[in-house]
């Protein structure tokens, strides 16, 4: 059963995540900002799955990613990252590449 404490806390970061934000523009900021998120979905709301931990934790490690997380209900699905501008088909090859 889910602990509502891990709930709670999560919410909290979110909008303390949210509330640091505003005003900055500096991607490398926003990526630390993403990678936070993704694993406080991962560790405090337990929402991720391996495979997108993994998919998550390749694209973090990969240069020109400032940073990436899951994107939308959890429990699989989607992930989002910010990358250096023009250089997203590039680290696209590259991650699948790492993935499969």
């Amino acid at each position: 059963m889910p602990n509502f404490q891990d709930r709670l806390l999560f919410l909290t970061l979110q909008i303390d995540t949210a509330k640091s934000s505003v005003g900055t523009e500096k991607s490398e900021r926003f990526g630390k900002l993403m990678n936070a998120s993704h694993a406080s979905l991962r560790d405090d709301y337990e929402v991720s799955v391996p495979a997108l931990d993994t998919l998550v934790e390749i694209l973090q490690k990969t240069e020109g990613v400032f940073g990436a997380r899951l994107r939308g209900a959890g429990f699989g699905g989607a992930c989002v990252a910010l990358v250096t501008s023009g250089q997203s088909r590039g680290i696209a090859t590259h991650v699948l590449e790492q993935y499969n």
